[in-house]
């Protein structure tokens, strides 16, 4: 988080300090509590420490520290003076950045979501959610925790997903090459003209077979991947809801920010919340999309009946009922937890399937282009040999 050098006009004469917000004039208004702003000027910073932010790893132990000392009765500040004092780089200055807000009277929760950089939207929309439903150090374990499984999975599915995709590609190109180019044009080969005909034609079959099969597995992956990525940008609402017909798709892509957005209603209804003010606060700070506008529509809903949950028409029908029938917020609370750890849940069994089923089909891809460069380039050599001597 940047940092700012601030002189303030106080009651006692001129007074310099260093504030950390997100722009100066954040920065100022923060300042300004101890009198008139005077000058307000960006600190330099290091080109590596600009680059530099906290890694996962990194936040989870520093979440897990710092719910430690609060719980021992450290204050807040305190809390973020000693992890700035005593852990290095990234974790220092993003404590050092909270601490300073802090000071000024920003709460914790609201401190962490200005830092973007050091604290993901899911984090910080996490521990938000968790103050406002509960204790703050259970908002801390809980995002840290969050993050932590999900990208435990998340990465090691990602680079199988990856390296399936790469192989069912370089495969499928390499048969169509033998097929269209490479096969033809050894067989025009003066040599081949002695050595008569020579039949190639079931491995041709083989190569034409997997050549498109991987074509168009690879193409639709790709499309899948420009809606997740690209079209949820774009056209959120399009995308998502083209998305949301494919299985493997919708509980990939979209079963994070479900988790995250049913976890803040369990959270507000845990708390005592009203219907109103629980969908107000899970709207906001939402991902433009289906889930947006379906909640939208509970919160329109929820200002004249108690049947808002015919609105969320992307939770399964069962979870929908049992809302339906809910009768006080405890109950809320306890079947949105429910939809929760089930969109978890999901996201995790399907990342743990889909890399290793497209690394296995791209194992195969790679199998079946090894085949198709024998059958079409080196046994039709070793045929004429064969038939020539």
């Amino acid at each position: 988080m940047p940092r700012y050098d601030v002189g303030v006009m106080t009651s006692g004469g001129m007074v310099y300090q260093v504030v950390s917000a997100v722009d100066e004039k954040r920065a100022k208004r923060m300042a300004s509590k101890e009198g008139e702003v005077v000058v307000c000027k960006k600190k330099a910073e290091l080109p590596l420490s600009k680059k530099m932010k906290m890694s996962t790893e990194a936040r989870y132990i520093f979440f897990e520290r710092l719910a430690t000392m609060i719980d021992s009765g450290i204050g807040v500040t305190k809390a973020l003076r000693l992890i700035k004092n005593t852990f290095p780089g990234s974790t220092s200055r993003a404590a050092s950045g909270l601490h300073d807000m802090v000071e000024q009277g920003v709460p914790l929760q609201d401190a962490i979501a200005e830092d973007r950089r050091n604290f993901p939207q899911v984090v910080s929309m996490l521990v938000r959610a968790g103050t406002r439903g509960g204790k703050l150090t259970d908002a801390l374990r809980n995002a840290a925790k969050f993050e932590t499984e999900m990208n435990e999975v998340g990465k090691q599915s990602q680079k199988a997903i990856w390296r399936g995709l790469a192989f069912i590609g370089v495969s499928s190109g390499i048969c169509l090459a033998m097929v269209y180019y490479f096969g033809p044009k050894i067989l025009e080969e003066k040599f081949f003209e002695k050595a008569g005909q020579v039949d190639v034609g079931d491995f041709e079959i083989l190569a034409l077979v997997w050549g498109w099969s991987g074509a168009i597995v690879s193409t639709v992956m790709l499309m899948i991947i420009f809606l997740a990525t690209v079209g949820r940008i774009s056209s959120p609402v399009w995308a998502e809801s083209v998305l949301m017909k494919i299985p493997a798709a919708k509980h990939i892509v979209l079963a994070q920010d479900a988790f995250v957005t049913m976890k803040k209603l369990a959270l507000m209804f845990g708390g005592g919340a009203s219907a109103t003010e629980a969908l107000s606060t899970a709207i906001d700070g939402s991902k433009k999309g289906v889930l947006q506008q379906e909640l939208k529509a509970s919160l329109d809903k929820a200002r004249t009946s108690n049947q808002w949950a015919t609105e969320l028409g992307s939770i399964h029908a069962t979870d929908r009922a049992s809302l339906l029938t809910a009768e006080d917020s405890a109950k809320f609370s306890m079947v949105l937890e429910s939809v929760a750890e089930q969109n978890q849940r999901i996201y995790i069994n399907m990342m743990n399937v889909v890399g290793p089923s497209l690394e296995v089909i791209g194992a195969f891809g790679m199998t079946a282009a090894g085949i198709a460069i024998f059958g079409l380039a080196i046994a039709p050599i070793l045929e004429a040999v064969k038939n020539v001597f």
